[in-house]
């Protein structure tokens, strides 16, 4: 903002030569008197303007203090941010691992699942075929035809090898043995035939594990005779023992059939089979619980995180605001700087008037008649005088001490400094002056501002 220093105005009316000698006269006084003043006024008011520079430094080295503060307040904040932050990652670290655990668990509990599933389905398969199995044999001497065995004197095992149905394979055609595969009821029956002879007879026995059950017997003298058997027998399974079913006869035929019964043997197994299970399944409802547990403290830990996501993005907001105000503080130390240094010529002062004291207008007459008058008296006694009278010097000073005397430094904040050459007055801003110090002015402006440009002509 433009201050102004020196308000000069021409009235535009003809002032006669005596009127100007007379001014000239009274201005010559006033110089005189106001060189002896202005030393003392100008060191007053440069005292003044330090004073006010030295308490807008007070203040300026307040306010940084405060955002220093604020700024180390704002640092340990972030420093228990960050050892948060450190705290939620390893605990994240930890949640990861759990997490793999909690997948290879799952893993295996699928791998345990298909087990079970196949185990299931074998004691099912077992189950199924528990019910239906069946065993029976049926054979014969020979496969066809006709032939004579024997005779014996003494008991011999008759093997045989013609194998008609062998359900089970429990019968081997190898030894003539059958042996029972599982505890149960099992019927024999055998028919034999032979041809009668008057001395000997012709029979069959049925042994069990070196013990006679029954025998078919026949003695026929003559011709063909036949002879048949049968017994259901409770056949136990023994640690080192089998039940052996031999048959001995010249020539029989056997047929015989047992129906399964492996009831206690599987309900054994069963039982077994549903220890294991329910083993199984308390080990995954275990699982399950932990699995519920873990996932829990996921979403925990994944809340936790998400609130100081929050406070990151707060205090990366905070950081740039104080990055901000970091900023406004260096940009207000230069410009202070830059207005503690800059100064502000009369051509910029009369170029930016805007208003005017009370008294002004006629002591911009008095200035532009004086200004007018002794370059009419240097023209005219140029010839006499060794040098020009400075009256622009002149000018500026007696206007100096006439805004010091309108208090410009009280009312404006405006320091006027120093000696003047070339008709430039450097000016010293302490602070920005209030607008209401000029709305009294505001009327005489416009004029002000035409005889400022008048006299900088001039002045040139």
């Amino acid at each position: 903002m433009f201050l102004p220093l020196l308000l000069l105005i021409c009235s535009g009316s003809t002032v006669q030569l005596q009127a100007e000698s007379n001014n000239d006269i009274i201005l010559q006084e006033k110089q005189t008197e106001s060189q002896g003043r202005e030393p003392a006024n100008a060191s007053d008011h440069q005292q003044t303007c330090v004073q006010d520079i030295h308490a807008v430094l007070r203040e300026m080295s307040a306010l940084l203090a405060e955002q220093r503060v604020e700024i180390r307040h704002l640092q340990r904040e972030n420093e228990a941010q960050a050892s948060k932050l450190r705290e939620l990652e390893l605990q994240k670290t930890r949640l990861d691992n759990l997490n793999q655990q909690v997948q290879a668990q799952a893993g295996d509990l699928t791998t345990i699942k298909a087990r079970t599933n196949v185990t299931e389905n074998q004691v099912q398969a077992l189950r199924r075929e528990a019910e239906v199995k069946q065993v029976a044999f049926s054979a014969s001497l020979l496969a066809s035809g006709s032939g004579t065995v024997g005779p014996f004197n003494t008991h011999t095992p008759l093997v045989f090898r013609h194998v008609v149905t062998n359900i089970g394979n429990a019968y081997s055609p190898n030894t003539g043995f059958f042996i029972a595969p599982v505890r149960g009821a099992y019927h024999f029956e055998f028919y034999i035939g032979a041809h009668g002879h008057a001395s000997h007879a012709s029979g069959a026995v049925l042994v069990k594990n070196g013990q006679h059950i029954f025998i078919a017997y026949e003695h026929q003298p003559s011709h063909y005779g036949s002879s048949a058997n049968g017994v259901t027998l409770l056949l136990e399974l023994q640690a080192e023992s089998n039940n052996d079913i031999i048959l001995q006869e010249k020539q029989t035929e056997s047929q015989g059939r047992e129906p399964a019964n492996a009831s206690d043997h599987q309900q054994t197994c069963v039982q077994d089979i549903h220890a294991v299970l329910r083993e199984m399944s308390a080990l995954l409802a275990e699982q399950r619980v932990e699995i519920r547990h873990l996932q829990r403290e996921n979403e925990a830990q994944v809340a936790i995180l998400r609130e100081l996501e929050l406070q990151k993005t707060q205090l990366d907001n905070l950081n740039q605001q104080v990055q901000v105000y970091t900023r406004q503080v260096n940009n207000n130390k230069k410009e202070n700087k830059q207005q503690t240094n800059q100064g502000m010529t009369l051509k910029d002062v009369l170029y930016g008037v805007t208003s005017a004291v009370p008294g002004a207008l006629s002591v911009s007459e008095v200035s532009m008649v004086i200004l007018m008058g002794g370059k009419m008296l240097n023209e005219h006694f140029k010839n006499k005088l060794p040098v020009a009278i400075p009256w622009e010097l002149i000018l500026i000073v007696l206007g100096t001490i006439l805004s010091v005397q309108m208090d410009l430094t009280g009312q404006h904040r405006v320091q006027v400094v120093g000696h003047i050459p070339s008709g430039t007055c450097w000016l010293w801003v302490c602070a920005t002056p209030s607008e209401e110090c000029f709305s009294p002015l505001l009327s005489a402006a416009p004029s002000l501002t035409v005889w400022s440009r008048i006299v900088l002509v001039s002045n040139h």
